[in-house]
């Protein structure tokens, strides 16, 4: 999880190469602290909802320094893997498929039975223009 090169030599620049690599985003909250109570506070008080310990500082660090990180907050990694985004959108694609499907069936359905009650309507006149020797092509 952690990617750069060690030198006992110059140890601090060795922990400012360290960096989290692959698809990562990582939550700066401070410890003893609710993860789901410090990201969503702001939308409602989760603090007197829950009586919840909650960090009003949450920063969030995409493939963070390790040397960015404040010695007063813990880091929780969150993996954003591309395997769960591609499946989640060909699960919603899926979905959005049988939504057309559904709809062109209903509206093949609609069309059908209106121009049903319109040649019903109109079957008498129909029928008049057809005995007085009009074709079908004249008629439409």
């Amino acid at each position: 999880m952690l990617e750069g090169d060690i030198n006992l030599n110059d140890l601090a620049g060795s922990i400012n190469s360290l960096k989290f690599v692959g698809n990562n985003v990582a939550l700066s909250i401070a410890p003893n602290s609710s993860v789901f109570g410090s990201i969503f506070n702001g939308m409602i008080d989760i603090q007197k909802l829950f009586n919840l310990n909650v960090d009003t500082n949450v920063r969030l660090l995409t493939n963070p320094n390790v040397a960015s990180i404040s010695m007063n907050s813990g880091v929780t990694p969150y993996n954003i893997l591309r395997v769960g985004v591609n499946d989640a959108t060909s699960r919603v694609n899926n979905i959005l498929t049988l939504f057309m499907i559904l709809e062109a069936i209903l509206l093949l359905i609609i069309l059908i039975v209106v121009m049903n009650i319109v040649v019903e309507e109109q079957a008498q006149v129909i029928l008049t223009l057809r005995s007085l020797g009009y074709t079908k092509r004249e008629i439409n």
